[in-house]
């Protein structure tokens, strides 16, 4: 029986794993939070900017947040997906000043001196570091991955955002020499989390086939059929694993002899306004 309910969980696995793969090509897909720079320079502009055209906001939602000692709050409805509603801003402040300084130090200050940029910034911060501290409470390490990568992914922004907006070549440069060197260290991280994913699959497997061979040795009537049967299902779907778990691998490796190739070209899709050429018609 314990061997069914592993087998079951694994089952499940092989189903994530599968997806993961598939959306591994996340990465080339515009990010649509790059464009904050816009509704940002029309804030500063004076202008009338919908909710619904600010980043994590929908059409005829308003920020719809708690109040609080911060004027922070939560989201209305956001959020509530696997990780559960979003933290409040106090949550959010204590969570960083625990797991990252750098960042809650930066939002202390925001709230300090631009208390109408923080109400309107904080929001979807709790939103992004929220999975990351859901993560933290059944596994620290790849909790900690996961905050280091939205803080790098924050900080990418605000980079891109800073060198759109300065108006001197100097400043232009020294903005861009900072985002090389986040768009390296998310580089970096991203692919620790990729290995550590893999190796948590590894060891994942590797159970598995100790399961499986106890229960064909057990006499277990479930895996006992001839050819086509269940047990040779299983036998399969654990081969499908583990070539997907190779691919991920070899794709890992790749990366890392390209690194440097892959951090310019993405430095320069950032902070280069060149419109896509139709390769394929």
């Amino acid at each position: 029986m314990k061997a069914r309910l592993y087998i079951i969980s694994f089952l499940a696995g092989v189903i994530l794993l599968n997806a993961a793969v598939v959306a591994q090509g996340w990465g080339n897909k515009p990010d649509k939070g790059q464009d904050n720079g816009q509704w940002r320079q029309r804030l500063q502009n004076g202008d009338n900017v919908p909710d619904g055209e600010r980043p994590g906001m929908r059409p005829g939602m308003g920020p719809g947040m708690r109040p609080g000692p911060m004027g922070g709050g939560r989201f209305g409805g956001m959020g509530r997906g696997m990780f559960g509603p979003p933290m409040t801003t106090e949550e959010l402040i204590a969570f960083l000043e625990k797991n990252d300084e750098v960042k809650a130090k930066q939002l202390n200050e925001m709230y300090k001196k631009q208390p109408e940029q923080f109400a309107e910034y904080v929001g979807m911060v709790c939103e992004l570091y929220t999975p990351a501290a859901r993560i933290m409470e059944n596994d620290p390490v790849a909790g900690k991955l996961a905050v280091r990568k939205t803080s790098l992914s924050l900080d990418v922004k605000k980079l891109v955002i800073d060198y759109k907006m300065a108006a001197e070549d100097e400043v232009k440069a020294k903005i861009k020499t900072e985002l090389e060197s986040s768009l390296s260290d998310q580089f970096d991280v991203i692919l620790e989390s990729q290995e550590k994913e893999i190796q948590v699959w590894q060891e994942h497997l590797q159970r598995f086939e100790s399961k499986l061979k106890e229960s064909s040795e057990g006499g277990e009537s479930d895996f006992r059929y001839g050819r086509g049967g269940r047990f040779d299902r299983f036998s399969n779907m654990q081969d499908r694993m583990k070539g997907q778990i190779g691919k991920r691998l070899q794709d890992i490796t790749k990366w890392k002899e390209q690194k440097q190739q892959i951090v310019q070209r993405q430095l320069a899709d950032l902070i280069e306004d060149v419109r896509p050429f139709p390769w394929v018609n």
